[in-house]
């Protein structure tokens, strides 16, 4: 199955070697998503706080350059913080049941698992993430609507382990 018509899987991966963003250890990724095809580059994204990002370029054998971004969330399990596992698992699944009711979120792609822990594979959204001032009332209408359909969309039905309703 290529890269645009992947559904939603769970992926355990060969060791690797070294941290996230080390080209080898995308390899087994690459044939997953895109079998035959090559891994054209990976790129650390900064900006967040709450896992290692990296932007994963693909070559598949038909079609053009693909780029899914890779989440890690660290192995800091002290205090409050859930278990990187259940962190990865918590936001693909979560993605997933938003993306499936049309919420612009990334598509997630794999669950993976590999010698240093879990990952999320989503596809990339290419965009900025700053707004120049002349853009600002747009943007903050954008973000409303956004936000609107988010809290549109009814938590109930939502299972999945670990997640649980928070009464206001």
């Amino acid at each position: 199955m290529g890269v645009g018509g992947i559904g939603a899987t769970s992926l355990t991966l060969r060791p690797t070697v070294g941290k996230m963003g080390d080209s080898q250890e995308f390899a087994s990724l690459v044939d997953h998503l895109a079998p035959g095809g090559r891994l054209i580059s990976v790129e650390a994204m900064t900006g967040g706080v709450s896992a290692e990002v990296s932007r994963v370029d693909i070559a598949p054998l038909d079609g053009p350059v693909v780029s899914v971004v890779a989440r890690r969330h660290p192995d800091d399990t002290g205090g409050d913080r859930p278990a990187p596992s259940s962190m990865a698992s918590k936001e693909y699944h979560l993605l997933d049941h938003l993306h499936e009711r049309g919420v612009a979120v990334a598509r997630p792609l794999v669950l993976a698992d590999d010698d240093r822990g879990p990952f999320l594979v989503t596809e990339l959204i290419d965009g900025a993430t700053t707004v120049d001032p002349e853009h600002l009332e747009g943007a903050l209408d954008q973000l409303a609507q956004f936000l609107a359909e988010l809290h549109g969309i009814d938590p109930l039905p939502v299972d999945i382990a670990g997640l649980e309703a928070i009464e206001d």
